[in-house]
């Protein structure tokens, strides 16, 4: 029961599926939700994927529809997730991108909800940086993905990055931060994870990117290396984006977690365009 207790709560928290919440989220099922986050983001970073090549198809694999298809992928992720993450890095750039932030940021930046209702609120509360913010990263992802289509490995980024974002997520929760007050998303990172089940967690996406690139023809395996690098780079751009917020709140929050998740994400993606 506790298992899929977990597993609902990840599937509600990262997802816009409208699932009912464990009657009792103890710490044990936010811990199992943690560790369901990865697989969570595979099945994200698949269906999108698969919007992906199926525009690709129905463009006959044209330059515009590669584009095109970069497009619709990222919206599709942003459109499954409620776009949850997306909000959260609006809130953390407009609460931590100011020079001297106002008393009070870690309550100003409220947890993001799956709800039109709380989007609107949230919207109308961030500044023009946090708007700038969330352009530039979709920018980068949109660009970063339709590369990746020109190189035959744009479903495969996909699937990698947005596991890894994911990922980063379960690392974010467990850096022993305190939990800024009135959060119900930041209060999941008092949940933490042990280390063996991160380090645990982490090889299991680097086995699952390097079979998923078993599927392209790579005989020099350097596809292989590509992905390890992507969740090793992404987890890194993550770590240090945490740690760099940390310094100014000493806390974390539902927005900070999308923050986490947007980074990883696009630091993995650039790992599949660049080089």
């Amino acid at each position: 029961m506790t298992r899929a207790a977990g597993l609902r709560l990840a599937v509600g928290t990262f997802t816009i599926a409208r699932l009912a919440p464990p009657g009792r989220a103890d710490d044990r099922t936010s811990r199992r939700a943690l560790a369901w986050a990865p697989l969570v983001g595979l099945a994200l970073g698949g269906v999108s994927a698969a919007a992906l090549e199926a525009v690709r198809k129905a463009t006959h694999h044209s330059q515009t529809g590669m584009q095109l298809a970069a497009v619709v992928a990222v919206a599709a992720l942003a459109w499954l997730t409620g776009a949850a993450h997306l909000c959260g890095l609006a809130g953390t750039a407009d609460a931590f991108g100011r020079r001297h932030p106002r008393p009070g940021t870690q309550q100003m930046m409220p947890a993001p909800r799956v709800t039109s209702q709380v989007t609107s609120q949230v919207t109308s509360q961030v500044g023009p940086l946090a708007l700038v913010t969330v352009m530039l990263v979709l920018a980068v992802q949109v660009t970063a993905v339709a590369e990746s289509v020109s190189r035959g490995t744009g479903w495969l980024a996909l699937a990698v990055a947005v596991t890894t974002g994911r990922l980063a997520a379960c690392w974010a929760c467990s850096a022993h931060l305190r939990a800024a007050r009135g959060d119900a998303r930041g209060a999941l990172a008092t949940a933490s994870l042990g280390a063996p089940v991160l380090v645990a967690l982490s090889l299991g996406v680097i086995a699952v990117a390097a079979a998923l690139s078993r599927l392209e023809d790579d005989p020099g395996r350097m596809l292989t290396v590509r992905c390890i690098v992507a969740v090793a780079v992404g987890l890194l751009a993550a770590a240090i984006l945490l740690q760099r917020l940390a310094r100014r709140s000493g806390a974390i929050t539902g927005d900070v977690l999308g923050a986490v998740v947007e980074c990883a994400t696009t630091a993995a993606l650039l790992c599949f365009a660049l080089g």
